[in-house]
């Protein structure tokens, strides 16, 4: 074995200031899903979210000021590329996390230089329908995964592989 007679060790620490940064959709469920886990890790955050649907946001760092997280924990700003470059670039700010298109991700990463980025680009999500589907459960399925929202979510259905016994009633399903 590789690790015999050897000893490992690991200790959890918080990276320190998280600069979040959200787009317009989901901007309820992609802010949470930036502060929950920092939060939880010990850090503390800068939210950024989407000019076009700034108020999710702020609603929801009001309410965990009110529910106690400390202010010295969040902070939120709404504010156009110039200060948003600040943010990425300013040498308190220890990991950015990104979620939005790669062009803007590009940017953020050539700006930021040596700092931890975590970034979620949208998705290519394939549905697969096994022969053994219900053929209209599936179709549904398919359409409301694609269609819900307006088709305005990272994580909606994409590409869609139907096992050959099941494509005609999934394609012509109504």
């Amino acid at each position: 074995m590789a690790g015999a007679g050897k000893i490992g060790w690991y200790s959890r620490k918080p990276v320190g200031i998280i600069a979040a940064i959200t787009p317009f959709n989901d901007p309820l469920n992609l802010v949470a899903h930036k502060l929950g886990p920092a939060f939880i890790g010990g850090n503390g955050v800068v939210l950024k979210p989407s000019t076009r649907t700034p108020l999710t946001g702020l609603a929801f760092v009001q309410l965990l000021l009110e529910a106690g997280v400390p202010s010295g924990r969040i902070a939120a700003i709404v504010t156009g590329p110039g200060v948003s470059e600040a943010v990425v670039t300013d040498p308190r700010v220890d990991l950015i996390s990104f979620t939005g298109g790669p062009e803007t991700a590009e940017r953020i990463a050539a700006m930021a230089g040596a700092k931890k980025i975590l970034s979620e680009l949208g998705g290519n999500n394939a549905t697969i329908v096994c022969a053994d589907a219900d053929p209209d459960a599936a179709a549904k399925a398919i359409v409301a995964g694609a269609f819900g929202v307006a088709g305005q979510n990272c994580l909606s259905v994409q590409r869609v592989y139907v096992h050959t016994s099941l494509f005609d009633q999934v394609l012509e399903w109504q």
